[in-house]
């Protein structure tokens, strides 16, 4: 089983897909049971909606910045 979590700090909304697991929540939020890959993320910053991509090889928690107009996750 794989957990992921995704904090965007200063995000209003933010979502993740990974494979068909989803999550949503404020600044932060948790995806279970995901395979490993690339999960995209979605999140609102200042009324701006940034994209991104990380990928999930083992439960992790990332933290995602703005980063030149997307989300930057680490």
């Amino acid at each position: 089983m794989r957990v992921v979590k995704v904090v965007v700090p200063g995000s209003s909304r933010v979502s993740a897909r990974c494979g068909d697991r989803t999550g949503s929540g404020t600044t932060s939020l948790v995806v279970r049971d995901l395979p490993a890959g690339p999960c995209q993320v979605t999140a609102e910053l200042d009324g701006a909606t940034l994209a991104g991509t990380l990928r999930a090889t083992e439960s992790h928690a990332f933290s995602c910045t703005a980063t030149g107009g997307a989300l930057e996750c680490r």
